[in-house]
C-alpha cells in the first residue's frame, strides 16, 4: 500500500527529516533545511534579474529591508 503526503498534515521537522534522508542517499555532505531551499529560490530570482518587489511577494516578505 502506497502512503500519500499531503503538506498540510506535515511539520516543518518531518519536511527536514525527509530532506535530509534523501541527502544522505544522495551522499551529500552539507545539512539541508527546507529553510535553505528557500534562501535558494530567493539567490536565483535575484539573480535572474527579477525585481525585489516581486520578489518579496512571492516570498511573503512585507518588509523591504528583510528581504534585502
Amino acid at each position: 500500500m502506497r502512503r500519500f503526503f499531503y503538506f498540510s498534515h506535515l511539520t516543518m521537522e518531518e519536511i527536514n527529516r525527509t530532506i535530509n534522508t534523501v541527502a544522505k542517499k544522495m551522499k551529500l555532505r552539507k545539512h539541508i533545511t527546507s529553510h535553505k531551499f528557500r534562501h535558494t529560490h530567493v539567490r536565483l530570482l535575484s539573480q535572474a534579474g527579477v525585481s525585489l518587489e516581486v520578489i518579496q511577494e512571492r516570498i511573503g516578505h512585507g518588509d523591504e529591508r528583510v528581504t534585502k
